[in-house]
């Protein structure tokens, strides 16, 4: 039993990887489950022993992304440090990952695309989707939280409301970055965005 159990994870695992490839490289409407089973090398209906649909695949490879990300950021979130600290260092990763949000974006947005259109209702993406956005709400409000309880902060504030501000800001820049448009992002531009989210904290960003 633990034999077979071991086997139709790896199966899965396979599934999923070859799914992240052909996504990638198609992009969400033009994937179809018969070439993600070509890919794995695998029969069709194959895949559906693992996964009920195509949009039940994507969600599952979106998820398999954005909990790696959201584990190293919970790390930083997690860590004995001051809040300050945590803020700063959290933006900095995202700004290093823009690139890969960029990948994973072209997707999301081709899906919602597809989701606008009609052509099915909420389903297992959009319950992880909102689970995404959940999750980064709470990542930002607990470090606002933490900083607020230390006296670190010089401004008193809505802890709910600056989580939301912050996560839509940052949403914003990376649809500007994958559409191609606004200022270009440099090591200039993680400064000024550093200091115009701890500035209205009462907060002296550290930028080098």
């Amino acid at each position: 039993m633990r034999h077979e159990r071991t086997a139709a994870e790896d199966r899965r695992r396979a599934i999923l990887a070859a799914a992240a490839k052909v996504f990638d490289a198609h992009g969400y409407a033009a994937t179809t489950v018969e070439a993600v089973a070509e890919q794995a090398g695998i029969a069709k209906g194959s895949i559906y022993n693992y996964f009920r649909s195509k949009e039940e695949l994507f969600a599952q490879v979106f998820d398999n992304v954005i909990s790696v990300e959201f584990s190293d950021f919970w790390k930083v979130v997690k860590a004995d440090r001051p809040a300050i600290d945590k803020l700063n260092t959290v933006l900095d990763l995202w700004y290093k990952r823009l690139a890969q949000y960029n990948r994973i974006g072209r997707l999301v947005l081709e899906f919602w695309a597809t989701a606008a259109r009609g052509e099915h209702d909420k389903g297992p993406f959009w319950a992880g989707f909102s689970k995404l956005y959940a999750d980064s709400h709470r990542l930002i409000a607990s470090v606002l939280a933490q900083g607020a309880a230390a006296g670190e902060f010089g401004r008193e504030f809505d802890t709910p409301l600056g989580a939301a501000l912050i996560v839509a800001l940052l949403d914003g820049i990376q649809i500007e970055s994958l559409m191609q448009i606004g200022p270009a992002l440099d090591a200039e531009f993680l400064a000024g965005l550093k200091r115009g989210i701890l500035a209205p904290l009462g907060v002296h960003a550290e930028t080098d």
